[in-house]
């Protein structure tokens, strides 16, 4: 089973209200920046809604460095979508992967700055995991 915006890692058939979807306007491209505050292993996701692929997995035991996004030149609005998945433990082969509740933390009233947070032990902070997009002219 290949994993891609609608299926997460171990078959995780993903919740649309914990995916968070961004429009990125005609010649445009997006800067994502993300951070971890967890010792559970956790994985955000950004996927191009119109296909679905999986664009770039970033983890807090994998890679943080900030991402942006191709050059939107499809004459038309693009949209990605922003999912994070967790385990409860750190990197841990038989532990399954769940999906992290999500919550916009922050939007720019312009749409061009959002900050999308994601908790992974129920006290509903989300910070464990954090992704802060920022469209670029």
């Amino acid at each position: 089973m290949s994993e891609s915006l609608n299926i997460g890692p171990d078959g995780i058939i993903p919740q649309q209200g914990w995916t968070h979807r961004l429009k990125v306007p005609p010649s445009k491209r997006m800067l994502f920046r993300f951070s971890f505050a967890a010792w559970y292993e956790h994985q955000i996701w950004i996927c191009s809604v119109d296909t679905g692929n999986i664009l770039v997995k970033k983890g807090n035991y994998l890679d943080t460095i900030d991402w942006v996004s191709d050059n939107n030149n499809a004459g038309q609005d693009a949209y990605l979508a922003i999912v994070g998945y967790h385990k409860e433990s750190p990197p841990n082969g038989t532990k399954p992967w769940v999906q992290s509740p999500m919550k916009v933390r922050d939007e720019s009233s312009d749409g061009r700055s959002t900050v999308v947070g994601f908790d992974d032990s129920g006290h509903q902070v989300f910070g464990n995991a954090v992704a802060t997009a920022t469209m670029l002219d």
